[in-house]
């Protein structure tokens, strides 16, 4: 909803579709979006600035902290499968529209039988010490 309100007032705006970049929580199941981690951060263009990010879903749910924290700020703990809705996948059977490509990974062109089943994608992250150059 911000992407399109943004765009109807004339002002470049993309989504950010993926998952952050944090390690599953042992204590939840497939209900909770915690499971997979996924996520839709947003982006907008300020000219002469560049775009500038923004993460309405936190902002909304997160009342405990003020909206200017989600908004041109950027913590670094999104991973970006890919930019807007607009994704097509090759299938066999011809071309097809992807929502998101947040939960499922997908290869689906060439030859053969497709064996579309859910699988544990086990989600951790190691943070690493900062190594010199």
């Amino acid at each position: 909803m911000f992407v399109s309100t943004m765009r109807s007032n004339g002002i470049p705006a993309r989504c950010l579709f993926g998952r952050m970049a944090t390690s599953r929580d042992p204590k939840v199941g497939p209900e909770s979006w915690k499971w997979e981690q996924i996520h839709v951060k947003a982006e907008f263009y300020a000219e002469d600035i560049g775009w500038i990010p923004v993460d309405p879903t936190f902002a909304n749910t997160d009342k405990a902290k003020p909206v200017r924290k989600y908004l041109g700020n950027d913590s670094g703990d999104h991973f970006v499968l890919h930019v807007d809705p607009d994704v097509v996948v090759p299938f066999p059977s011809g071309p097809n529209p992807m929502r998101g490509l947040q939960r499922y990974v997908l290869f689906a062109a060439g030859r053969g039988n497709l064996d579309a089943r859910d699988g544990n994608a086990d989600w951790q992250v190691k943070v690493l010490p900062k190594t010199s150059d």
